[in-house]
Order: C-alpha cells, then sequence, then structure tokens
C-alpha cells in the first residue's frame, strides 16, 4: 500500500537526520553528557535536582532541533533551490512544515526517553506523575517546533538565518531558567521571562516529576503553549513560500 506525502516525507527526513552525523551526536549524545557532567559538577546527585536538571536538558534539545534543524536547514534548502521541486508533487507548504515537526519530534522523544531513564535508574528520581509530564512534554516540544517552522519561512541568507538562531538559542534557554531558577533575579528579567511559553512549559514538566501536579494545576501554562502555538503555526503557513 502507497503511504501518503507526508509519511514519505516524515521517513525521508528521518533517514537525512541519520545520516548527518553532527546534529544526531548533538542531539543523542551531548545532553546525556550534561546530566552526567552538571551532577558532578555541583555534586548533586539527588533525585529532587536532577527532577529539576532533565526538563532543562530537554529544553535544549528541543530548543537545538526546533531552531536549527527546522528552521537553519529549511533556509539551506531554499537557497540552494531544493525546495522548489516539492512544487511539483502534491506536497502542500503545510504538509512539508508539519513533516518536519513530526520527524524532530520523534528524535526528540527518543532521547527525551533516554535522559529519563537514565534519571530514574542512575539517579534514583520517581516521576510522580508520568502522563501529566508526557502531556506538557509533547504541548511545550509542539510549540517550539512550530517557532522553527516560523523561522523556516525567514527570506534572509542561510548565514544570516544561522547567526540569528545562533543568537537566540542561549537567551532563550537562559531566560526560560532551564538549568537554575530566575526567580531571584532582576523584576524587569522575569517579568520578560514570563512573557515567553518556555518557561510555563518548563514549570509544568517538572510540578508533574517532582510534585505530581496535574493538568488543573497548570492550566494556565497549558493555555499560554497553546496560544503560542497556535500564533507560531499561523504565522509560519501564512508566511511559506517555497522560493
Amino acid at each position: 500500500m502507497t503511504s501518503s506525502p507526508f509519511a514519505q516525507l516524515v521517513i525521508l527526513r528521518l533517514k537525512t537526520l541519520l545520516r548527518n552525523r553532527q546534529p544526531f551526536i548533538f542531539t543523542l549524545v551531548l545532553p546525556t553528557f550534561l546530566l552526567f557532567f552538571m551532577t558532578a559538577v555541583w555534586g548533586r546527585y539527588d533525585a529532587t535536582y536532577v527532577g529539576f536538571l532533565l526538563p532543562g536538558l530537554i529544553a535544549m534539545v528541543v530548543l537545538s532541533n526546533a531552531l536549527f534543524s527546522i528552521g537553519g536547514d529549511v533556509m539551506i534548502l531554499r537557497h540552494h533551490g531544493l525546495t522548489r521541486r516539492y512544487k511539483i508533487t502534491p506536497v502542500g507548504g503545510v504538509t512539508f512544515l508539519g513533516s518536519l515537526i513530526a520527524s524532530n519530534l520523534i528524535v526528540v522523544v527518543l532521547q527525551t526517553m533516554v535522559m529519563g531513564l537514565i534519571a530514574i535508574y542512575v539517579y534514583g528520581l520517581r516521576p510522580l506523575n508520568q502522563p501529566q509530564f508526557w502531556l506538557a512534554f509533547l504541548a511545550g516540544t509542539f510549540c517550539l517546533m512550530s517557532l522553527g517552522a516560523v523561522i523556516a519561512t525567514a527570506s534572509a541568507s542561510p548565514k544570516a538565518v544561522t547567526s540569528f538562531v545562533s543568537l537566540i538559542y542561549l537567551p532563550t534557554l537562559f531566560l526560560s531558567g532551564a538549568f537554575f531558577p530566575i526567580d531571584s533575579g532582576p523584576a524587569a528579567l522575569v517579568a520578560l521571562a514570563d512573557a515567553t511559553p518556555f518557561r510555563y512549559w518548563l514549570e509544568a514538566m517538572r510540578g508533574s516529576l517532582l510534585t505530581g501536579a496535574g493538568f488543573a494545576d497548570h492550566a494556565v501554562h497549558y493555555a499560554v503553549l497553546g496560544v503560542w502555538s497556535a500564533a507560531f503555526l499561523l504565522m509560519g503557513a501564512w508566511r511559506f513560500r517555497w522560493d
């Protein structure tokens, strides 16, 4: 039976990701190394610290995939005229962007499972609400992947786009509180963090792991993620061009 264009694009994208070793190593190896490294540097091997650190490392993986693997790669393809080939196929812009999101989602889910198993069996983390954790993970991941779709619609050169995503990558991780709390920082910094969806995503994941918080406890967080996801998707679909 012939698979749909969407499924074919997802499979093709996964094969491409596996052939490209550098992003593969960054996505699968580096975050796992950082999990061991940061616990050793700070001398914190307790489950509470690991439960705080794990979502931050997950955010790093997802954000790098969203910005570089989705946004940056599409810009390179467009710059070399490769996206024009899709014009003669039944693939639309929404299907194309959706396949990018789906294939990268598979990759980050696998990495999250690997780090989660290490956190559980090496550091003794006991997630108090696993279903809620995965719901929070998927909601935030979809939001960031949608952001990557917006980056993919930029008309700048690949060099300019790469510089831009590199510029926003680390500040975004910093503002989200990925690796340390920012509540005690300057009021302006905290207000800026509250205006982005990333902090809400991390709080929802950490709450489900460490306190067993449910959906009702983070209803506002999911609402924020939903609004930002819808905005990113609409903007990406509206601005997308093959040329």
